[in-house]
């Protein structure tokens, strides 16, 4: 499309904000790969009620090992996700799962991330086979069943990071470009979209946390995510985005220094209309902090 006016995305964005709500995704892939553990964390979520309501979607993405599970449980009441699709079609990709697979024999999974950020670089993905992953979840239909959540992962690493923020921006909306291009992303396709904003150096590994960049850096980069959807579909494709997450050791509500209220909901500190929600990976890992994020942001309504 061309080069686009940060206004002009901000005024399109801001202007479905209300429409929008907020739309939390739990990256479960600290959980143990064994059936108990995936019922373990479903009670726990349903006790803690983890679950969608007015305002609220959420989603919780397993690895490919435990999406029997996942697909098999019924006390989640949000979304169930896969964790990673394969570019290709099926053959011989050990350990991969293929969309079409997913969608013929698991009919409760109906959303997928593609690309977790630090796979690009570290792991050695490279964007053609991240937009191979986008173009399978788009375009694979098995049984009239499709995947209706996709959130696309980008994210720069620590020496990008080092080079200050305009360095950082036009890195990952490089990234966003190149997916969502190459896929061959349509306007009417960005209802399936949403993007998930996870600097690598952010994310916690183990028990070594990881360390938000300043809320200046991650509303420039936010910004700049959507300014590169709307340069490589269209403003009005950009702003039927189902979601912009951010995802980079968010925490629960009583956390000091990355609680999930600086990043999102009402008087966050990083810009009011902007993040409409996180993509959170250990912190999740816990039903109970997965509830204290969700509630903080839309609280369970008081029963009359």
């Amino acid at each position: 499309m061309g080069e686009v006016s940060l206004g002009s995305v901000q005024t399109a964005w801001r202007a479905k904000a209300g429409q929008r709500g907020y739309n939390f995704g739990f990256n479960l892939k600290t959980l143990l790969p064994r059936h108990l553990d995936v019922f373990i964390w479903a009670q726990g979520a349903k006790d803690n009620k983890v679950a969608p309501r007015e305002g609220l979607a959420v989603t919780a993405f397993f690895p490919p090992v435990q999406i029997h599970s996942a697909d098999t449980q019924r006390l989640f009441e949000g979304n169930v996700g896969v964790q990673e699709i394969h570019w290709d079609k099926p053959g011989s990709h050990t350990g991969a799962a293929h969309a079409e697979t997913v969608l013929s024999d698991f009919p409760r999974i109906n959303a997928v991330l593609v690309n977790h950020s630090e796979v690009i670089g570290e792991h050695g993905r490279t964007l053609e086979q991240a937009a191979g992953q986008l173009k399978q979840a788009l375009r694979t239909t098995e049984s009239g069943r499709t995947f209706k959540f996709i959130t696309i992962c980008v994210g720069e690493d620590r020496a990008t990071y080092d080079k200050g923020t305009e360095a950082a921006a036009a890195y990952v909306q490089n990234q966003v470009r190149t997916i969502l291009t190459l896929a061959g992303v349509t306007e009417e396709d960005m209802a399936r979209i949403g993007i998930a904003y996870e600097p690598r150096f952010a994310i916690q590994v183990g028990d070594v946390p990881g360390v938000p960049p300043t809320d200046a850096h991650i509303a420039k980069m936010g910004w700049a995510i959507l300014q590169a959807a709307a340069e490589a579909v269209s403003v009005e494709g950009m702003s039927q985005m189902f979601a912009l997450q951010y995802g980079g050791s968010m925490k629960g509500p009583d956390d000091k220094t990355a609680p999930v209220q600086r990043f999102v909901g009402p008087g966050n500190s990083v810009d009011a209309d902007l993040y409409n929600g996180g993509l959170i990976g250990t912190a999740a890992k816990d039903p109970k902090v997965a509830a204290a994020i969700v509630n903080r942001v839309v609280p369970v309504p008081v029963q009359a």
